[in-house]
């Protein structure tokens, strides 16, 4: 028995190890390894979805002003890829990188900051403007199709919930979008 052991402790030395070397030469990530999430501010449209299906409460929203703030917070996030399934834009992707550790905490923060639309009657700022864009740019299409004019639909939507509530011109934008759901 000890003979058996001394011979494959020698075997051993010379063959490859039975471990990594991990952490002194970098170890690759498996396949289909879901890492830290990386954010592409340029592609963000501030519509906050990824903040909404955040379990565990790491990413967060505030508005302040004429802009709004997406915070992410590493040292919350369980990596669960939620928050790229549902970013419209495609402004979330995971990585494959899992070495999380740093001295600095801001390393552990990524804000992304876009500005608010504001309403055309009261000049309350209501709704990210690169997501209206992009939404406009998405029914630009059916818009034509209906003969119905893209800046007489923007006027409408640029107005906050409240102001179009008072506004006498709600029934034009009600004509609208019933023409759109037919």
């Amino acid at each position: 028995m000890k003979e058996r052991t001394i011979i494959e402790t020698i075997k051993a030395l010379f063959k490859r190890p039975f471990t990594i070397k991990y952490p002194y030469e970098p170890s690759p990530a498996p396949e289909g390894f879901r890492g830290k999430p990386e954010v592409d501010p340029e592609k963000c449209i501030g519509c906050g979805a990824c903040a909404r299906v955040c379990s565990a409460e790491g990413i967060t929203i505030e508005d302040k002003g004429a802009e709004r703030t997406i915070s992410y917070f590493y040292g919350k996030c369980t990596f669960c890829a939620r928050c790229e399934e549902v970013c419209p834009a495609e402004a979330v992707k995971l990585s494959r990188e899992f070495e999380l550790s740093d001295y600095d905490k801001s390393a552990f923060y990524v804000k992304v900051t876009v500005p608010l639309l504001t309403c055309r009657i009261c000049g309350t700022p209501f709704v990210p403007k690169p997501q209206l864009e992009m939404g406009l740019e998405k029914v630009a299409d059916l818009l034509k199709k209906y003969n119905i004019d893209i800046e007489k639909f923007r006027q409408i939507v640029e107005v906050c919930p409240n102001c179009r509530r008072k506004i006498e011109n709600i029934e034009a934008g009600r004509k609208i979008l019933m023409v759109m759901m037919k």
